[in-house]
């Protein structure tokens, strides 16, 4: 019998890239930051992120019967009030995983938003999601 392994990495926010648009979007709403004073916040700080993804990622069972794995990145948007936006795929492995890794994002909790100078502005995430079988 295989045994699952869900593996995050220790250092995931260090892991973590942060996206920028860098564009001048008609629309100002689809402009989020790489770099703010302040980094949103998952409740909990990064054991709490550790925590929610561990406890709530489901091994696709095709993935599993088939021994797929590897590295899902998914790319978000920490919104102006904390809340999980614009959740996709920015590098695939596997449909399964794909959708498992996102259907999780999605479920996040809201964060303590970021800030730029002193005003609350949008921040983007590309955090990777790795599925092991061990």
């Amino acid at each position: 019998m295989k045994t699952i392994k869900l593996m995050i990495p220790v250092m995931l926010l260090m892991v973590v890239s942060f996206s920028v648009n860098g564009q001048n979007n008609e629309k100002k709403n689809n402009v989020y930051f790489e770099e703010v004073d302040e980094m949103p916040e998952y409740p909990g700080g990064k054991e709490g992120l550790f925590k929610f993804i561990s406890e709530n990622v489901q091994y696709p069972e095709k993935a599993k019967k088939e021994t797929v794995t590897g590295k899902v990145f998914v790319s978000f948007v920490i919104d102006k009030d904390g809340s999980v936006t614009d959740v996709k795929i920015a590098r695939s492995v596997n449909p399964e995983l794909d959708d498992e890794a996102v259907r999780v994002v999605k479920k996040l909790k809201k964060w303590t938003p970021g800030k730029k100078d002193g005003e609350v502005v949008k921040v983007g995430f590309t955090m990777p999601i790795k599925f092991a079988l061990g």
